[in-house]
């Protein structure tokens, strides 16, 4: 498992749990979540998880990444995570701690 915070990713078994819970995620928000666990405290940026996530024919500024991001935020804050997304402005997005 790789945990950030309250937040475990096992990439084996393709689950995220936040405090022992799983989350119900989509095999792409799954690979994303996992993308940034694996860079926890860094910024991944927007190129990075383009390459990883989307085919050539998604273009960076297509919106999907933050969709997706978005979708990926609200999950984690239903569980009660105290996990965040934070997007870094014109340069991607890091995993982090926060507090209550």
């Amino acid at each position: 498992d790789t945990a950030v915070g309250d937040l475990a990713v096992n990439e084996i078994t393709r689950i995220a749990r936040v405090g022992g819970a799983a989350l119900s995620l989509t095999r792409k928000e799954f690979d994303l979540l996992a993308l940034l666990a694996q860079h926890r405290g860094q910024v991944v940026a927007h190129e990075r998880i383009h390459e990883h996530g989307w085919s050539y024919e998604v273009t960076p500024n297509s919106g999907l990444v933050d969709v997706y991001m978005s979708r990926l935020r609200r999950k984690l804050v239903a569980a009660g995570s105290l996990t965040r997304i934070v997007n870094i402005r014109g340069v991607g997005y890091r995993l982090e701690v926060g507090d209550v």
